[in-house]
């Protein structure tokens, strides 16, 4: 176990690396895992949630990603704007209300090809009641909350 943590931490410092160059140049934080761990290429691919391997990482818009497969992560890095969450992953609806609402990586729905997550199954089903409208609503809203 030990010689696997020794071969993989030059590949993870270089990732961590990359991904704080990505971020807010002031911040002294470390890169945010997004999806919580979740493989964001898998909801389009397999059409459910499922959790990425630490060895499969790719940094993006200042998170950093775990992805299943190396095949997952290669999809990512040619479109990570059509595979990464909408609104950096928060909760539709809560952008809606205008909060940056943490989502439940296993609450998602994919809408005109894009991923969205939401805090609960309930609220899910709130938004698949009217994704159009909810989505619009979350954009305007998201101009605000973006910074």
């Amino acid at each position: 176990m030990w010689a696997r943590i020794i071969r993989a931490a030059p590949i993870l410092a270089g990732v961590i690396a990359a991904a704080m160059a990505s971020a807010n140049t002031e911040s002294s934080e470390w890169p945010r895992i997004a999806l919580s761990g979740y493989d964001p290429v898998a909801y389009f691919t397999i059409g459910r949630a499922a959790k990425g391997n630490q060895e499969y990482l790719y940094a993006w818009g200042g998170a950093l990603y775990q992805f299943a497969t190396p095949a997952h992560r290669a999809l990512f890095i040619a479109q990570p704007e059509r595979y990464a969450p909408q609104f950096s992953g928060y909760c539709v609806l809560g952008i809606v209300e205008g909060y940056k609402v943490d989502a439940d990586p296993e609450a998602w729905a994919v809408v005109n090809d894009r991923l969205y997550l939401t805090y609960n199954m309930a609220v899910r089903e709130k938004l698949l009641a009217d994704p159009v409208t909810a989505i619009a609503r979350a954009e305007a809203s998201w101009k605000a909350l973006a910074h």
